[in-house]
Formats: structure tokens, sequence, C-alpha cells
């Protein structure tokens, strides 16, 4: 069903304005919204602004696929690494850029002011949301420093195999006194063509788990609740920054391995190989973050957002916390994994992490669900014929 369109009547707008609070899943403005976030998805279709494409295509009269999106898709091109159009011709995806300014070279203060900046956002988000609770989806570092910062609101936390058990213990070590939850992702016909319809073919389906249980935590609350995410925060804070691409290139991805590895292996080494290359891989970074990171977990954003009809942001892409990771330079404050030492600044004390990450398994009863045929019988479902 078309969501009625929620009016900005203000002289400016935002996507910080549409990603602080859930006032609608899609807006009215005269004026395009100003784009802050490399991040966050904004969508729009002639006035109609959206944080996913689902909303906008029940405005559409008759709604296309986009040819050079298909092209894509039909000759194989189905990682996320592609500028983005979306699946349909009518619309744009509307994206900021990211630059690193280079300011930043004291690893000191540059964790000093991430702690700070953090803080200040999930103050911001609390603010705004007042008496919603916050649910943190937890699993490696990234999100586990999320549960040392200070929660006004009541907080509980998410996680699931294989790292349920260590979330747990986290919280048990550290003394932190959150509940831990568990996560399941078990297959739901009923969602299943609004998860096809959703995503938009965007991305493979593999990596985007656990919405029925997710939407089920929402549906408990009755929407009254904010989720956390710790989106990207090892390409920004270890030494991934120096392999994340959004290259198509084989050998050009193996290099950047080569380079990541070997300098993580070799410090002294780092420091040459950094002296050479840092400059084009900061540049490529750059783009990167929007052409893979807000495509492959940006976008889940929206996704998850307009299927659970609640917000959900991520502690690394909150304003002013981006703007101290993009101060920094990075070859002077990254060159290991530097999350162990933010979670200390954050928490005050030494934080007792789990000696092991282990990554969750795809999901294997979404494999084939990517795909124009199936993208259009799921519209049909929702009665929008393409």
């Amino acid at each position: 069903m078309p969501h009625d369109p929620y009016n900005i009547d203000k002289a400016e707008f935002s996507d910080h304005d549409m990603w602080t609070r859930h006032d609608a899943l899609i807006y009215r403005s005269p004026r395009p919204p100003v784009i802050n976030s490399s991040f966050y998805p904004v969508y729009q279709y002639n006035d109609l602004y959206s944080v996913s494409i689902l909303p906008l295509i029940h405005h559409i009269e008759n709604p296309s696929i986009d040819p050079n999106f298909r092209s894509n898709l039909e000759n194989g091109f189905d990682d996320v690494c592609r500028p983005n159009p979306t699946a349909i011709s009518e619309i744009q995806r509307l994206v900021g850029n990211v630059r690193f300014t280079n300011e930043e070279r004291s690893p000191t203060t540059f964790l000093r002011r991430l702690a700070e900046a953090m803080q200040a956002d999930v103050d911001t988000i609390e603010s705004a949301n007042p008496g919603k609770t916050n649910v943190i989806l937890c699993g490696g570092k990234d999100s586990l420093n999320l549960l040392l910062l200070r929660w006004s609101n009541p907080t509980i936390v998410l996680s699931a195999d294989p790292n349920f058990a260590l979330v747990q213990k986290f919280v048990e070590d550290n003394a932190l006194g959150l509940e831990v939850q568990r996560l399941n992702d078990k297959e739901d016909q009923s969602l299943k063509n609004t998860e096809i319809a959703e995503a938009g073919c965007q991305v493979n389906h593999g990596s985007w788990k656990w919405t029925p249980a997710i939407k089920q935590v929402s549906d408990n609350f009755e929407k009254n609740v904010v989720f956390w995410k710790g989106q990207l925060g090892d390409v920004y804070l270890t030494s991934n920054w120096r392999q994340y691409s959004d290259s198509r290139s084989v050998l050009y991805k193996k290099f950047r391995v080569l380079y990541r590895r070997g300098g993580d292996k070799f410090p002294t080494a780092r420091k040459l190989g950094d002296l050479v290359f840092a400059p084009s891989t900061v540049k490529r970074l750059e783009r990167s973050i929007v052409n893979r990171g807000a495509v492959l977990q940006g976008s889940h954003m929206g996704f998850l957002r307009s299927i659970c009809d609640c917000l959900f942001v991520s502690a690394y892409h909150g304003p002013q916390t981006t703007s101290v990771l993009h101060s920094m330079h990075l070859p002077s404050l990254i060159g290991e994994d530097i999350r162990p030492a933010l979670g200390r600044e954050i928490f005050g004390q030494e934080v007792a992490y789990p000696t092991k990450n282990p990554g969750p398994p795809r999901s294997t009863f979404r494999t084939n669900w990517r795909s124009i045929s199936g993208f259009k019988e799921a519209m049909q479902v929702h009665g929008v014929t393409i």
C-alpha cells in the first residue's frame, strides 16, 4: 500500500532530518534535501524522497527497469562495487561525498575526539526519540564498542550465532548489565516478497539476514525502538582501509590484500608502502565508501527501516562521528586495529574482548532471490506491474 508523504514545510531540510527520527518513510518537499551523509540512502522521485525504493515505486504510474542496472546484473556484475543506479529508471539515489582532510594525526587526540563524538551522536538520537528502546545489533568489535557507550533510554542487545555466546561473555566480563537476546535467521514466506521488493535487486540477499526476527522485535515493541548497528567501523579503524575497494579487477584486489597483509606482518615495510601507495589508496577508499559501503550496508539500513517501520542508525555515521573520522590522516593513525583502544577510551578502563570473531555464514535460502524476474514477481504481489 502507498504511504502518504510527510510534507516538509521548512525552508531547508537534510538527510540528517530524515535519519534522526522516524517521522515517515516518504517525504514531500519542493526542494531537494541537503545531502551530508555518504552512507545513509535517500531516494528521489520528482518531489518525493524516501529512505527505501519501495515506498517511492508505489507513487510511480508506470515504473520501468533501468537498462544500465539490468545490464550490470545480467552480465554477472552482481557485486556491490559499482556506481549505483537503482533498479527503477524513475528513481534517483542521492548520496554525499567522502573526503579525508588529513588534519588529525595525533592518536591520543583522535581517540578522545572520536569517543566524544560517538557519545554526542548517541545523545542526539536518544533525545530525538525519548522513551524508545535502543536495540543494538551486535557481533564483532565494531558493535561491541557500542555496548560501552552511555545509554539513557532502555537498551537491549541482539546477537546471532556464532557470536551470540561471545557477546554474552563480553557483557558479563565487563559488567555491562545489558540483556542479550538471540537472533535466529529462519525463512518466512510471508516476508519473502517484501524482502525482494524492498531490496530492489541492489545486492545479493545472502548478507541481508535476520529480517523476520528483527521485524518481530520491532513488532513486540510496537515500533517504539531505535535499532543500532556498527557499520564500516573496521574499514575506518583497522588496516582494512588499505584493502577496501570498489574495484572489480581481481588483480587489483589481490594487490590491495598484499598491501594490507604485508603491512600487518612487517610494520617497517608498512611505512614505506604507505609512503608510496597511501595517497592513491585513500582516494580510492573515498570512492569505495560510497560505491560499496553505502550500497551494501547503507542501503540495508533503509531496507530494514522500511520493513520494520522504525529508525535504524549506525553509530559510526552520525554527523559528529563522521566529521572526526573524515579528519583522519589514515597512515598516521591506523597502522593496525585501534578498536580496542577506542573501547578503552569510551569505557574509561581496560576492556575484555573475545579472542576470536567468527563471521556469520551467508543465508542459503536467499541465494537465488536476486533477479529482475523475481523482483517483478515480488512487485506484482505488492500491486505494481513493471
